[in-house]
């Protein structure tokens, strides 16, 4: 298992943007490569390379140092890397001081980083261990990005967490990684609470049916291909999506451009939440 934490970092306002960004912007996602997927379609990265291409600069965080090398290769040469644990408060810490002393400060931060659970949790078998590995990691490796990243973030700064549409429903069997990402759309409302009076606006991105690794990552080409056309034909828009989807909805919420936006949580699912693609616990075209 390989995590990736991403940090982009806005120096300047380019007055001729199409989405407006002012003073640093800076972000930390996840990126989890597979040596069976393209690890070009990842958010984390997707959003890192949106970032840079709007004049971000680029820091990532993550356990595996050759994924890190691979990740900042795409990105520019002041981008900054750091190998370390999300779920590790002392890694945490060290990562946004680097941040802050490479970049004078922290205007957005992406919190990505997260892992699905190694096949079905039922609630009649599901191991502690396998729960505690995806609440490490998607849930206090959340909770306490933003607290080590809030003495660099300035008001008007910007907070955007990555949920995921299983927050909102009942797949049976995926009750660990749902609950991980539903507290995180917990915090999403609650810190955005607390921060009104720093001025800090928090969001959240929820995709749905996303191309990336995360999706039959320990499958193989065959079968990755099969579920992700079987996803396609009972998505509403009949498609999957894009990672720079999702990274467009974390750049809106991270510019000026949502700025009466605070506390909410964004879909980015072509529909498949309120246009019911799941109609109960099942997961399977409708007639």
């Amino acid at each position: 298992m390989r995590v990736i934490n991403v940090t982009l970092a806005r120096l300047a306002k380019r007055a001729n943007a199409a989405i407006r960004l002012s003073g640093i912007r800076a972000a930390a996602g996840r990126v989890m490569p597979s040596s069976r997927t393209d690890f070009s379609r990842s958010i984390g990265l997707a959003t890192a390379q949106l970032f840079h291409a709007e004049g971000a600069k680029v820091a990532i965080m993550g356990r595996d140092q050759k994924s890190i090398d691979t990740a900042l290769k795409t990105l520019s040469t002041d981008s900054l890397g750091f190998a370390g644990d999300v779920s590790s408060l002392k890694d945490l810490e060290t990562f946004m001081a680097k941040v802050n002393e490479r970049f004078g400060r922290i205007d957005t931060l992406f919190v990505n980083a997260g892992v699905t659970s190694n096949g079905p949790t039922p609630v009649a078998t599901a191991s502690e261990d396998e729960f505690d590995r995806v609440f490490a990691i998607n849930t206090k490796g959340a909770f306490f990005t933003v607290q080590k990243a809030l003495p660099y973030m300035p008001k008007g700064s910007t907070i955007v967490f990555c949920t995921s549409i299983v927050d909102r429903l009942a797949i049976a069997t995926a009750g660990v990684y749902s609950a991980s990402k539903a507290a995180v759309r917990s915090f999403t409302k609650v810190i955005a609470s607390e921060m009104l009076e720093k001025d800090i606006r928090v969001n959240a991105v929820s995709p749905g049916p996303i191309k990336t690794p995360i999706i039959g990552r320990r499958a193989d080409e065959k079968a990755v291909r099969q579920t992700w056309d079987y996803l396609a034909s009972v998505i509403p828009m009949k498609r999957m999506g894009e990672a720079e989807e999702v990274a467009k909805a974390v750049l809106f919420l991270s510019s000026d451009d949502s700025s009466f936006t605070t506390g909410t949580e964004l879909q980015v699912d072509a529909g498949s939440v309120d246009l019911n693609l799941f109609e109960g616990n099942k997961y399977e075209p409708r007639e």
